[in-house]
């Protein structure tokens, strides 16, 4: 993932538009949890208290990660 957003440093409307894309979120939400066992999974399900609704992080914080980096 941190590959991606590397590679659209300053595609701030590509973000948004990843961000939209139910394909793209169901498909970045089965990557998460792929070959993890059953315990893993239940566990990473539980640790957040609000559904996930987004597929990539939010532009300002994809940014500020970055500029950690340069």
């Amino acid at each position: 993932m941190s590959l991606i957003l590397l590679k659209m440093e300053g595609c701030k409307d590509d973000l948004m538009g990843m961000d939209g894309d139910e394909g793209f979120f169901r498909l970045m939400a089965w990557v998460d949890v792929h070959g993890l066992k059953r315990g893993q999974r239940w566990q990473l399900e539980r640790r957040w208290r609000k559904e996930r609704r987004r597929a990539v992080p939010s532009p300002s914080s994809v940014f500020r990660y970055l500029g950690f980096f340069g």
